[in-house]
């Protein structure tokens, strides 16, 4: 992830360290009876929170990962997942370049789950979506991209599953706002954000982000309509597909998704021949209600 990825960098990047590596997570897979093992190292390349990085982490994950998996072929009779959570972007070579090729960690891997998710926020410097499911001249990511870039970079369609997010983040514009999802925002460092925290009965992991289940019970009648008495406006950005409330007293502005955007996801999903798709996560759902627009069949245009 951001966090909790302080030793990937020096694993992958030491050859000896790979069969201990792999070693220890065969032995969690025996212990607990598990179908594989999914690797969180969300961005090779990049430091994220207090984590060691190299310009090379990349390659030398893809070698970690084809040892890993000659390694589960000849130990299990029955083949054991390998899989990934990855960035908006493919993975960026030494050069700081997106990876044009990443044929050989499909083949090691059996699935990727793109994170379409946490692509603006409390660092961002303006207001805007955190799942959009298209692009705009401010939001530079978004899933239809993510998954355009990935294909495009000989990652097979279907060993990939889109990734929804089941929470919403929190910001404060600067002024006023009215139709427009973008605004100048009251841009905040670190996880924490004072300025936009909404009481969710510590469900949320950070004051500026928080579950889908806290919005449903806080702000939103229904999915599709804001409580009067929570003073915030529901709207819906037609470009990124997702829906968004602002409070004009507090300047408080939420970005999250409901049913709606998570069928149009789904819908994208689909048009691209995609595995899947992945939620994050299902605990921060309410009433089922993402879920079942995540899994229904629906009509798709």
């Amino acid at each position: 992830g951001w966090t909790g990825s302080k030793t990937f960098s020096d694993i992958c990047a030491d050859p000896g360290k790979h069969a201990k590596f792999t070693k220890n997570a065969m032995k969690l897979i025996d212990e607990y009876d598990l179908d594989g093992i999914d690797l969180d190292w969300e961005f090779p390349g990049k430091k994220g929170a207090n984590n060691s990085f190299s310009p090379s982490d990349a390659e030398n994950l893809s070698s970690l990962v084809k040892f890993m998996r000659k390694a589960m072929d000849d130990k299990y009779k029955r083949r054991k997942l390998l899989t990934a959570s990855v960035p908006a972007h493919p993975y960026t070579n030494a050069k700081g370049e997106k990876m044009r090729d990443l044929s050989s960690f499909a083949s090691s891997f059996h699935f990727i789950n793109i994170m379409g998710y946490s692509l603006m926020g409390a660092w961002s410097d303006y207001t805007g979506p955190n799942a959009p499911l298209y692009t705009s001249e401010i939001s530079r990511y978004s899933l239809e991209q993510a998954v355009r870039e990935w294909t495009a970079a000989k990652f097979p369609p279907n060993q990939i599953n889109a990734g929804f997010a089941f929470f919403g983040s929190i910001q404060r514009s600067q002024d006023g706002m009215s139709s427009n999802i973008y605004a100048k925002a009251n841009k905040v460092a670190g996880l924490d954000n004072p300025l936009a925290k909404i009481d969710c009965e510590n469900d949320a992991y950070s004051a500026d982000v928080f579950s889908y289940a806290c919005l449903r019970r806080r702000i939103l009648a229904s999915p599709n309509e804001a409580d009067p008495e929570s003073g915030f406006s529901l709207n819906w950005d037609s470009a990124s597909q997702t829906p968004w409330l602002y409070h004009s007293k507090t300047k408080r502005f939420v970005s999250f998704d409901n049913p709606k955007s998570i069928a149009a996801k789904r819908c994208l999903a689909r048009k691209h021949n995609l595995l899947g798709v992945m939620l994050w996560d299902i605990t921060q759902d309410h009433k089922n209600e993402l879920l079942n627009a995540a899994t229904a069949d629906i009509k798709c245009p």
